[in-house]
């Protein structure tokens, strides 16, 4: 210590929550902690309070709850646990009473919320069904461990265990799972380790969320054509989810739906609309910076109101709504039997963004989507782009400039802008269009037709020009689909695609260079280049799905088949056709590789 260390004050230093309200305070002296120190939780109760040394805890520390009951209290010597410790449940009762030396447990007991005395599964020894401690059938509480680091290499927090109240070495009493915060989030009865019932999945409230006498685990149930068995009979009940859901099905039929966060608020609620299952609402919970945060603020972003799904903003401003039904039914409450839906996007200041009319499909899904009205917008408010009617063109779009000059023309004699022409030109009205001279004859009718006039655009040659098929793979592609249950199903899937490739070749560095590229053919692998071959329509129809699913990849190849770039197109289309034939035609569910 030197001289001028003993006429240093200690100083108190403070941190302060977002909402202004105490998080901490320390003293200091000589910049490291030497005093007392005390936390809060952001409600203003006592979080911690603790005893520092020249930088190092020495002392007692003690925590609380965010309601104020006391939930650990240990002794340190020069930053390590000595001496006792004890921690206790919310209800006051003790909960862990143990010996401690340099930060090493010297003894334990621990105890369930009523006092029964508690040992971990680690030291639990199964002989047969029957689980043994200290060479006796266990009678007890047992604690399990899902979040051990040798199952998941996740960090270990004893207060999500589960236990199990246990009699002779048998489950039989309760299963109970719990908070971070230690209150009881599940419930389940067992009888001489037999499977009773679900008999509660709690909020962080207490208030039991099951709201059906009986409630079984989806694995119990058997999925015949779209109705769910539990033995012989429809099922009628409760079914909850590993994934923090519950759903409710009467005579086999799932009738509602809710999802929950991992602290046990509502996360989306779904019912029957129209025969389909409709969420109704959804939450998201994100950072001060909007990225998903467990721990984070609870935001309403989508909702179902009128036949509609609603998204929002975190701001709270409207983001898109759209039609749910989309397809053709005989429903009453079908917005009057209407041919379309409609799709609407919002920028953040409330202005539309985009509008979009489609036609309805058929029941199947088939036939439809076609867009017969649509309107793109500045944010400013100005329209930006829109379908328009004409009595020769099938598809006719015009663009504005922000000052409302137009910006661009776009016809096309099928639904498709791409397969047509499209004329542009700069805010004074100049034609600023890029052609080609060989397609100047080709437009002459249509400029007619338009009143454009004679082409003052940009005229350029046709460069040399070659078309070439390639063999491209996705290597480790997947797709990401939902299951019935609420779970992430992953389906491997490595993509393999003939492309019709346009190569132009530039005369500066001699050198062809890709132009446009179109898919001829594609199929998945259910392996890594073998396997069965399947499509899209394949997962479509074996999961009954209803949206295309989601895919990725993360690794890229060409030419598998063979391909040599002395080839010739017809020589390229047969190496595929016969590389493809290999791998038969995938024809069961089963065939797939799936992961959850």
């Amino acid at each position: 210590m030197g001289i001028f260390d003993l006429f240093d004050k200690p100083k108190v230093e403070k941190e302060f929550y977002e909402n202004g309200k105490l998080k901490n305070e320390a003293t200091y002296k000589s910049g490291k902690k030497n005093g007392p120190e005390k936390g809060y939780h952001e409600n203003g109760n006592l979080h911690y309070e603790c005893e520092w040394i020249n930088g190092e805890q020495d002392g007692e520390i003690t925590s609380y709850d965010e309601d104020g009951n006391k939930k650990k209290q240990s002794f340190l010597k020069k930053g390590f646990y000595d001496g006792p410790q004890k921690e206790w449940w919310p209800n006051g009762k003790l909960r862990a009473e143990r010996i401690m030396k340099n930060n090493e447990i010297i003894s334990e007991e621990t105890y369930s919320q009523n006092g029964t005395v508690v040992v971990f599964e680690d030291k639990i020894e199964d002989i047969g069904i029957v689980s043994h401690y200290n060479g006796k059938p266990f009678t007890g509480v047992m604690f399990v461990d899902p979040y051990a680091p040798a199952k998941n290499f996740a960090v270990k927090y004893w207060w999500v265990n589960e236990q199990y109240e246990m009699v002779d070495g048998l489950k039989d009493g309760l299963k109970s799972e719990f908070y971070e915060n230690g209150k009881i989030k599940m419930q389940t009865k067992f009888s001489k380790d037999e499977f009773i019932n679900i008999i509660g999945y709690f909020d962080p409230q207490g208030n039991n969320l099951i709201e059906t006498e009986r409630c079984l685990t989806y694995d119990m149930l058997e999925e015949k054509n779209d109705i769910y068995f539990h033995g012989d009979k429809p099922y009628n009940g409760s079914i909850i989810y590993s994934g923090g859901s519950i759903s409710v099905f009467a005579d086999g039929i799932k009738v509602s739906s809710k999802h929950y966060f991992l602290d046990g608020t509502i996360k989306t609620i779904s019912e029957i609309v129209d025969n389909d299952l409709v969420e109704l609402k959804g939450w998201i919970k994100v950072d001060e910076e909007g990225n998903y945060d467990e721990n984070g603020k609870k935001i309403l972003v989508r909702e179902y109101k009128d036949g509609r799904k609603l998204e929002y903003y975190e701001t709270g401003n409207i983001k898109s709504e759209s039609d749910v039904v989309r397809r053709k039914t005989d429903s009453v409450s079908d917005s009057d039997s209407k041919n379309t839906f409609v799709e609407i996007k919002y920028f953040e200041n409330g202005n539309i963004q985009r509008k979009e009319v489609k036609t309805k499909y058929d029941a199947d899904g088939n036939n439809g989507g076609v867009t017969v009205e649509y309107k793109l917008y500045y944010e400013s408010g100005g329209l930006r782009r829109e379908k328009v009617e004409d009595g020769k063109f099938i598809t006719k779009y015009i663009g504005y400039h922000e000052d409302k000059t137009i910006q661009s023309i776009s016809v096309s004699n099928t639904q498709y802008e791409h397969e047509g022409h499209t004329f542009a030109f700069d805010e004074k009205g100049n034609e600023i269009t890029i052609r080609y001279e060989e397609q100047l004859s080709e437009e002459e009718s249509i400029r007619k037709y338009l009143n454009l006039g004679k082409f003052k655009g940009v005229l350029k040659s046709k460069p040399k020009e070659r078309e070439i098929l390639t063999h491209e793979i996705m290597t480790k592609g997947g797709f990401m689909i939902e299951s019935d249950e609420g779970k992430t199903i992953d389906i491997f899937g490595q993509r393999h695609t003939l492309v019709t490739e346009i190569q132009i070749w530039n005369e500066e560095s001699e050198e062809w260079e890709e132009g446009d590229r179109e898919e001829s053919d594609d199929f998945y692998l259910t392996e890594y280049e073998k396997g069965y071959r399947f499509s899209e329509d394949d997962i479509m129809n074996h999961f009954n799905l209803d949206e295309w699913p989601e895919w990725d990849y993360n690794g890229f190849s060409n030419d598998w088949c063979g391909i040599e770039d002395d080839d010739d197109n017809e020589t390229r289309q047969k190496k595929w056709d016969d590389y493809k034939s290999k791998f038969p035609k995938l024809t069961s569910k089963e065939q797939f590789d799936v992961t959850s």
